[in-house]
């Protein structure tokens, strides 16, 4: 069996570990739920206090020895677990959530959906307090992590795409011209506009959907405009519109009135 805590004061501060080779988060998900299900052995003693912790890895290696065990480093935070009683052989315990500490493995850069996760099951007490252990299956010297059951329940954000609303124009030069954000998707409530090319002034370049004064052209012009949307950051793939604006018309009075005259004119 693995035990877990203080047998005698020759044999205390007993720990465990879990390997879960082919964890499938996606990368990104958020983690609302993360336990421990473990099938008892057994007790002989009341239960130790114990702490859940996570390995800080992309993709948690085998242990090969104790000394591999105390060399790996664990991830910020511990989830203490001191459960009162403890089930009879054969009977299931299911840990506290400890979604925050793997939430931090699966944020990694190097993190992947199918790679492993390495679980520490670690007695708190400091040396030898009083016969305090709990026995747990499988027994020693199976495969890590068969008979305990990682458990985690998490859900992937809607992804936020961009709609910088249809291309418009002509418009006159000095021209006022609504633009709108009310296509994009996910739900955002950040936005980032921005004037690629052309000239002109935005209303705002974080508001949803802000006006553009069209630039004072007298060859007439196409400004270019970007949006990226988002939720704490505006980070999307940006979406481009272009407005056209109109060259600007002059005028000359003769005989016959006033007339238009185009300087681009050919």
């Amino acid at each position: 069996m693995l035990r877990v805590g203080d047998g005698s004061s020759t044999d205390f501060d007993r720990s465990v570990w879990f390997r879960f080779p082919g964890v499938t988060i996606p990368k990104g998900a958020v983690i609302s739920s993360a336990t421990l299900t473990l099938v008892s052995g057994g007790f002989t003693a009341p239960p130790p206090p114990m702490a859940v912790k996570v390995e800080a890895a992309d993709n948690a290696a085998q242990i090969t020895s104790r000394t591999d065990v105390l060399a790996r480093t664990r991830a910020a935070g511990t989830t203490a677990w001191a459960p009162a009683t403890w089930p009879a052989s054969g009977s299931t315990v299911t840990s506290p959530n400890f979604a925050t500490t793997l939430q931090q493995v699966t944020d990694r850069a190097g993190w992947v959906s199918g790679n492993a996760v390495q679980l520490f099951l670690e007695d708190t007490s400091a040396g030898f307090v009083a016969p305090q252990q709990v026995s747990i299956q499988p027994q020693e010297g199976a495969t890590a992590g068969q008979g305990a059951t990682l458990n985690v329940t998490y859900t992937v954000p809607v992804g936020y795409a961009a709609d910088a609303g249809p291309d418009q124009g002509p418009v006159p030069s000095l021209a006022t011209v609504q633009l709108t954000s009310a296509a994009s998707t996910g739900s955002p409530t950040k936005f980032a506009w921005s004037i690629v090319s052309g000239g002109g002034i935005l209303s705002s370049t974080t508001v949803a959907n802000p006006t553009l004064k069209a630039p004072a052209t007298i060859d007439g012009t196409t400004v270019v405009l970007s949006l990226q949307v988002g939720t704490t950051v505006a980070d999307s793939t940006p979406d481009t519109v272009q407005v056209t604006v109109r060259p600007h018309t002059l005028w000359r009075v003769d005989a016959t009135g006033p007339q238009p005259v185009t300087l681009n004119a050919v």
